[in-house]
C-alpha cells in the first residue's frame, strides 16, 4: 500500500520508529532532503540514494548530517 510522509525538520539526525507491514514482511522506502537524495548525510538505515528496508519495528536512521550547522530542509 503506498504512501507518504512530508515535514520539515530542523536537527542534524533525523529517526523514525517504523515496522513491517502487517504481514512481516519487510518494506522498502525510500527518503529525499529538499527533494533530492541524502547523498553524504544518508542514515545508517538508508543509502547515499534515500533507499532503505524496514524489517522489524524499530527506530531507524534515516538522515545524518555532518557535524556543525543544522538548516531546516524538508523531507519526503
Amino acid at each position: 500500500m503506498p504512501g507518504s510522509i512530508v515535514f520539515r525538520f530542523h536537527a542534524r539526525d533525523l529517526h523514525l520508529v517504523v515496522g513491517p507491514a502487517p504481514d512481516g514482511k519487510p518494506v522498502r522506502f525510500r527518503v529525499r532532503m529538499d527533494g533530492a537524495e541524502p547523498g553524504s548525510s544518508h542514515g545508517i538505515d538508508t543509502d547515499a540514494s534515500g533507499n532503505g528496508v524496514v524489517h522489524e519495528q524499530r527506530p531507524i536512521s534515516i538522515i545524518r548530517q555532518p557535524p556543525g550547522e543544522t538548516p531546516a530542509h524538508v523531507y519526503d
